[in-house]
């Protein structure tokens, strides 16, 4: 018999103990090399009001767990996130039941997951294995499928991390990009290492409509944006991320690329698996803007980055969390021939 609680958000001790739950779940578990980060992005939407949430721990004789049940209002389908539990069928019904039982009273006729709150924080499970491979990668017990399908879950949407080839079939410089980048009157830029506000804002109105169509995709404060994007730029490898503009600098197109920092790590003895010897790009966002898409951008793009890493001397490429039906993805796959090295799922079912 699973213990289920309530949790009050706005009461300071109730939230610790939620994410304390969260951390007690994931320190059992012996193969992370790096402490695990909660996601704290519940932050963004308590207060909101565009939506309403619960969130609910449990426990009983065989562990602990928690989980949150949001309903945006423009939305039919219910989501949940901030999922984490003991290897406990029981318990994880418990907790599923109690976040579908909330969805059910806002007339949800569907659920989605697991989606911390929006795609701009942590959603997906790893299906492919436990241990991260790569900083940012989701992941998580794998046993959480098995808790998840045993359920009823289904697979609603697939991606990807890809290990891509260093030697593209067509070598092209810096030089050679912004001569055909002219050809419709854009440029090409590395992306800024220090954003300023103006143009961080325009940033936010360029990823809004790249992703409006996505049903996954919820919109977020521009404040709330900010946060984010002063978070990413700790760890932004601004030598090998580019920006396509048009004359009065809009963005078009995008490429952004983050640090190893589990090579770093390993580098610097911190960690000793030898997964993480090699010298690796990551590639997280490739975007280019609807009103250009299909004039081969992003094609344009992804040989600029690729042949600054051969430059700079990377040993892998790897594309990461790419939406399967994703345009930008499936061209890529189809040019660069590239690997699958991780696949990752959200789950859905009726209620």
């Amino acid at each position: 018999m699973s213990e289920i609680k309530i949790i009050n958000p706005n009461i300071p001790a109730e939230l610790a103990h939620f994410y304390a739950v969260g951390r007690a779940v994931r320190e059992s578990i012996a193969y992370q090399e790096i402490d695990w980060s909660d996601d704290h992005g519940l932050d963004q939407i308590i207060g909101e009001k565009n939506l309403e949430f619960r969130i609910f721990t449990a426990k009983s004789s065989e562990g602990i767990g928690r989980i949150a049940a949001i309903k945006y209002k423009e939305q039919e389908e219910g989501i949940i996130g901030w999922f984490e539990c003991s290897n406990s069928q029981s318990l994880s019904d418990s907790l599923l039941n109690a976040a579908i039982d909330f969805l059910k009273t806002k007339a949800c006729k569907k659920v989605i997951g697991p989606i911390n709150g929006s795609t701009w924080n942590n959603y997906r499970f790893n299906k492919t294995a436990e241990q991260p491979l790569l900083p940012g990668e989701p992941f998580q017990p794998l046993y959480y499928v098995r808790l998840w399908e045993t359920f009823g879950f289904k697979e609603y949407s697939t991606y990807e991390t890809t290990l891509a080839p260093n030697d593209l079939f067509e070598p092209m410089t810096m030089a050679e990009g912004q001569e055909l980048a002219e050809q419709f009157n854009l440029k090409v830029v590395f992306y800024p290492a220090k954003p300023s506000p103006e143009f961080l804002d325009k940033m936010y109105d360029f990823y809004h409509a790249c992703f409006q169509t996505n049903p996954l995709f919820h919109p977020i404060e521009k404040e709330a944006y900010h946060k984010l994007s002063g978070k990413f730029a700790q760890i932004l490898n601004a030598e090998h991320s580019l920006l396509v503009t048009d004359n009065e600098d809009n963005p078009i197109a995008v490429t952004l690329t983050y640090n190893d920092v589990y090579h770093a790590y390993y580098e610097a003895g911190k960690i000793k698996n030898p997964l993480h010897a090699k010298k690796r790009l990551l590639i997280k966002t490739i975007a280019t803007h609807p009103e250009w898409q299909g004039k081969q951008i992003g094609t344009l793009m992804i040989n600029l980055v690729h042949n600054l890493a051969n430059e700079s001397g990377y040993k892998e490429i790897y594309h990461l969390l790419m939406f399967n039906h994703n345009l930008s993805a499936t061209k890529g796959k189809e040019k660069f021939v590239t690997k699958k090295v991780r696949e990752y799922a959200i789950y859905a079912m009726a209620i």
